[in-house]
């Protein structure tokens, strides 16, 4: 470039000295055409031009790299980069799988499994209702998320709610209570609530005319015959 440029200089010189040779005359000179002027204006007009080309050649330490990674448009670059806009795309930067092309070879995820942990969402399923699972590149992953709805799997409590840690808490009990005087009311976390005749047991079955009311075997209030 500096050589053409020189050159250019000396060629330029050349033709403006020629011309003042053959120019040189009464003539040329009264109407103002000095050819002393025209070199010199001639020789500034090209500085010019030679300040603007190295103007716009980068200097050999310049780099023009956006994201910071050695690679961009410059001598100063390591090389040129296919993305530089993701500091984790470069040539030669270790291959991961993570859907990216890490080297810029054109391929991504090269090297990876074709089936890795999972596939897809559904393959990461722990049967926790209060995560969220994902399949995140081959590799699952379940979040705690306590705004989901759940079932602690106890049929005795109700309103259940999951935790931060990812856990399903049971709310409130469930009340048991058939107002029958000859059962006992339970709850049984597998079946729910529970009333079993209590036989023998001492009730009143409502009815004036009786006496001696008590509890059958099949949890009926029995009462006795008054006689009037």
């Amino acid at each position: 470039m500096k050589k053409l440029i020189l050159f250019g200089i000396i060629f330029t010189i050349i033709i403006l000295i020629s011309g003042f040779a053959l120019a040189v005359s009464d003539k040329s000179t009264k109407s103002g055409n000095n050819p002393f002027t025209q070199l010199w204006n001639a020789i500034i007009a090209l500085e010019e031009r030679i300040a603007a080309l190295e103007q716009q050649q980068p200097s050999p330490e310049e780099c023009i790299d956006a994201d910071q990674d050695g690679y961009g448009v410059g001598p100063g670059c390591l090389g040129l980069d296919c993305d530089d806009d993701d500091s984790e795309r470069f040539p030669g930067n270790p291959e991961v799988c993570d859907g990216k092309d890490n080297d810029c070879d054109g391929w991504t995820d090269e090297g990876c499994p074709i089936n890795g942990e999972c596939n897809n969402n559904q393959d990461c399923d722990d049967g926790n209702p209060c995560t969220n699972d994902a399949c995140d590149y081959w590799v699952c992953t379940n979040t705690p998320n306590n705004s989901n709805v759940c079932n602690d799997g106890d049929a005795c409590t109700i309103d259940d709610s999951c935790a931060v840690d990812g856990t399903c808490v049971g709310g409130q009990s469930v009340i048991c209570d058939d107002s029958n005087q000859c059962t006992s009311d339970s709850c049984d976390s597998s079946t729910g609530c529970f009333f079993a005749p209590t036989p023998d047991i001492a009730c009143n079955d409502g009815d004036p005319c009786t006496i001696n009311d008590v509890c059958a075997g099949d949890g009926i209030c029995v009462g006795g015959q008054v006689i009037c």
